[in-house]
């Protein structure tokens, strides 16, 4: 079963290179790695040249948000299964893939994880444990793993919706009941960023808005 990595970039060269080593080094063999970068300005692309061998799809041209970023991963990818790791976040170690992709199966659509949280050092700083009984609880996106196919029923990622996209994507699958598995042990270490006050409220209003959408 072949997994399509996504990962979006923009002026990501502090971080870059550890996403893309820690795709490389997956004892995972069925990977398709996807980098969408959004015309960067500083070194990324020279970093990520130095593993193209490594990468099997390079699009950097500028993009409308994270969100449009991701639907053009989605639409060139070719492996059953998507996984979005931002520039700024990696795998765990080198055999996530392993326990995630051996819990899909005819019946099973979506794999959630814990998720890692660090500082820019690369401490830890808490767990971000999913719940699928707890519409409340925002599962990122990097602890989600899902089937391609589902975009045929549910549709790519929401333009309008500049932070939440992907928790309302999620809650539609959940209204659908969608078979969904969880699994205990973290998979991904994601980097906390800095928002922001105003854009702290932006993301709230959002949440809101998405979890009213969604009954």
């Amino acid at each position: 079963m072949k997994v399509s990595i996504i990962t979006v970039s923009f002026n990501s060269e502090k971080t870059i290179e550890r996403t893309i080593k820690s795709v490389i080094k997956q004892t995972y063999s069925e990977i398709e790695y996807i980098i969408i970068d959004g015309a960067s300005t500083d070194n990324t692309l020279n970093i990520i040249n130095k593993y193209k061998k490594n990468i099997n799809i390079l699009i950097s041209e500028k993009d409308n948000g994270i969100y449009d970023a991701m639907n053009k991963g989605i639409k060139v990818a070719t492996g059953e299964i998507l996984h979005f790791l931002n520039s700024d976040d990696y795998y765990i170690d080198d055999s996530p893939l392993e326990t995630v992709i051996s819990q899909f199966g005819e019946n099973k659509e979506v794999v959630i994880s814990p998720v890692k949280m660090v500082d820019t050092e690369e401490n830890f700083l808490y767990d971000f444990s999913s719940n699928i009984n707890d519409p409340f609880k925002c599962i990122p996106h990097q602890g989600f793993y899902y089937k391609k196919t589902l975009h045929d029923t549910y549709g790519m990622y929401s333009l309008f919706l500049k932070y939440a996209s992907d928790y309302n994507f999620y809650l539609r699958l959940r209204k659908s009941n969608i078979n969904t598995i969880e699994i205990s042990e973290p998979t991904v270490c994601m980097q906390e960023g800095g928002a922001g006050v105003s854009e702290g409220l932006l993301v709230l209003c959002e949440l809101f808005y998405v979890q009213v959408r969604n009954n």
